[in-house]
């Protein structure tokens, strides 16, 4: 399988490199509860895109993960028009990433794959996105952002050199 690197910084820009089918994805945030951080890598599989990894030093309840639109605290990523809904959901945003699960560790663990997202910059694409973790869990239903408040950590997925 071809392998090329993502980062997803705080502060970036669009892609502008070639499409890859692998990154690793940085986040950091300063939060009230200490300072959060960790990796996420994304993959392109035969089943879409994979996003797994860990973060770290957030509140232990779940968080929603979403991609988004445009800006972080935005629109999720919904190229269809459709309701806002779970992972799971046949007619959920495609940005829709379900919640995080964080126990008293203070580690939030992600492994999902999604067929709804792909791994380019066109209208399904994470080229180019923001991917942000929520304040509060997502209810996986509430259009039009599951009632999850505040984006606490967003990053921009961007090509590595």
């Amino acid at each position: 399988m071809k392998r090329t690197t993502l980062v997803l910084l705080l502060a970036g820009c669009g892609a502008e490199a070639p499409y890859a089918s692998a990154a690793i994805v940085n986040i950091e945030a300063s939060l009230a509860s200490g300072h959060m951080h960790g990796t996420l890598t994304i993959e392109e599989t035969g089943d879409g895109v994979r996003i797994f990894g860990e973060l770290d030093a957030l509140v232990p309840v779940n968080h929603g993960l979403h991609v988004f639109a445009g800006e972080c605290n935005g629109a999720h990523l919904n190229p269809d028009g459709k309701r806002h809904g779970g992972l799971a959901d046949a007619e959920s945003h495609a940005g829709d990433l379900g919640n995080i699960a964080v126990g008293e560790d203070r580690i939030g663990r992600v492994d999902i794959t999604t067929s709804k997202l792909k791994f380019d910059d066109g209208e399904r694409g994470v080229l180019g996105r923001k991917i942000g973790v929520s304040r509060s869990p997502d209810d996986l239903m509430t259009d039009p952002d599951g009632g999850s408040l505040d984006t606490i950590a967003c990053g921009t997925i961007e090509l590595r050199e």
